[in-house]
């Protein structure tokens, strides 16, 4: 049986390896994966519910494992999803009653777009400027031209989301 850090670690680098590719930012990073995984299933015909289940199950056992090399009690894992119907009140009160969540969550998204800006910011300076006419170099034009079009985004939703905080 392998060790439970090789696991933590390959688990790790595929987190990281999404998050190059869709740049979300460590709060979200596992839970936007969860949820291109059942997109994922759900396109090549698979139980992404039984999957998980089953994947929660495996976790539950090896986290409460005694020995090393045997695994822990089964457990028995049931997802339920509801959709919520919220109400006009509740909403309000929620708006009322959170106001200090919501700006420590507003200060964490310009935390993470900040993130976001320098690491596109790095990877813009990174790019190789073109120096002959060629695919690969037309490739490399246009992967520069989406990523400063994605800073740009980035930069927009920063200052959007800091006006937002100073009107309140």
């Amino acid at each position: 049986m392998t060790d439970k850090a090789d696991h933590i670690a390959w688990a790790a680098e595929a987190v990281a390896v999404f998050q190059r590719h869709c740049r979300t930012g460590d709060v979200h990073a596992i839970a936007d994966l969860i949820c291109d995984l059942g997109h994922l299933a759900e396109e090549r015909g698979l139980d992404f519910l039984s999957d998980v289940r089953r994947g929660v199950g495996h976790w539950y056992a090896e986290r409460h494992a005694r020995d090393r090399d045997k695994l822990g009690p089964d457990a028995a894992v049931e997802i339920t999803i509801k959709p919520r119907r919220r109400q006009k009140h509740d909403d309000e009160a929620e708006v009322r009653g959170s106001s200090a969540l919501i700006q420590r969550d507003m200060a964490d998204a310009v935390e993470e777009i900040s993130q976001q800006f320098d690491a596109l910011e790095d990877k813009i300076s990174s790019m190789p400027a073109p120096t002959e006419r060629s695919p690969e170099a037309a490739m490399n034009t246009t992967r520069r031209a989406v990523a400063k079009n994605n800073l740009k985004k980035l930069k927009n939703r920063r200052t959007r989301i800091t006006r937002r905080d100073r009107s309140k």
